[in-house]
């Protein structure tokens, strides 16, 4: 980190300060922010990117853009972001330009030793409007919105919903690689679709079972054998008939000799039975770098 070393300062010690020592203040708090902002985004930064930090939310819809304030990081720099709202026309695009304006109170113009004044308290600002692509620093629709962005430590397998609009199985191609599952988008750069379909199961030592880590066991459906069917008696209050279907009597009262029918549901040995409860399948994604 930059630091200025102030110990020879003292009552009667002065210095001079030198416009490098003011350029090496501005790298030390920019330095600063923008190791913090990398850390946050990770080992896949792209300075070519701009990453949003707050707000700068699209209302709008199709070539009407309604954009909120905010703030973003784009090479190195944090900009603040005013609110806009316009409409592309033609070959137009919603494009990201530094603007600088200044700050004026009891500040600039700066009055200088040959006499000249000179503005230099710039406010630097990322000002989106319509212009051609490429023609300033960044397009909109290309900002990575760190909202968005899995948080996780490597070998952290988290929940993650893909945003974006349509379903989440037709957003799966824009972020991930359909043969690798590794992502591919700045926001799942370092991620990977993890292996599901498993309800997670807590680690017991005493259990073996549950005694080794990624061991996988149960299944979706079994089949019942002969010996897991329960047998049927029919003695007494039962009689089969013909067809295998097997009949229960119950007396109607203890007066009547009356008796009436129902049909006992009959199992089978070698159907499957579904063990499945109800679910809700979720993207679940391990961090790997």
């Amino acid at each position: 980190m930059k630091k200025l070393d102030l110990s020879p300062i003292s009552p009667g010690i002065s210095m001079y300060v030198k416009g490098g020592t003011l350029q090496f203040l501005q790298l030390a708090y920019q330095e600063a922010l923008s190791e913090l902002t990398t850390s946050q985004i990770g080992v896949n930064y792209d300075t070519t990117k701009a990453y949003v930090l707050n707000g700068c939310i699209n209302s709008g819809s199709g070539s009407n853009y309604i954009i909120s304030a905010g703030s973003l990081f784009f090479n190195g720099e944090i900009y603040l972001v005013p609110a806009a709202t316009f409409t592309i026309t033609g070959s137009n695009v919603a494009e990201g330009i530094i603007t600088i304006t200044q700050y004026i109170t009891d500040a600039d113009p700066t009055d200088y030793t040959d006499g000249i004044q000179r503005n230099v308290h710039d406010i630097r600002q990322m000002v989106f409007s319509p212009a051609l692509s490429g023609s300033g620093a960044v397009n909109f629709i290309n900002l990575v919105n760190l909202a968005y962005k899995p948080v996780g430590a490597i070998g952290q397998t988290i929940e993650w919903l893909m945003p974006g609009g349509g379903s989440q199985n037709s957003l799966l191609p824009t972020y991930f690689d359909s043969g690798t599952l590794q992502g591919i988008h700045p926001l799942t750069l370092g991620w990977i679709i993890d292996d599901g379909g498993y309800v997670a199961a807590a680690y017991l030592a005493s259990d073996s079972k549950f005694g080794t880590i990624g061991q996988t066991q149960g299944a979706d459906a079994i089949t019942l054998g002969a010996a897991n069917i329960p047998v049927l008696q029919t003695a007494n209050k039962f009689a089969t008939t013909g067809g295998g279907t097997v009949l229960a009597y119950a007396q109607i009262s203890v007066s009547s000799s009356a008796l009436s029918t129902e049909p006992v549901n009959q199992g089978s040995a070698n159907t499957p039975v579904s063990l499945i409860q109800r679910t809700k399948t979720k993207l679940k994604i391990t961090r790997y770098a």
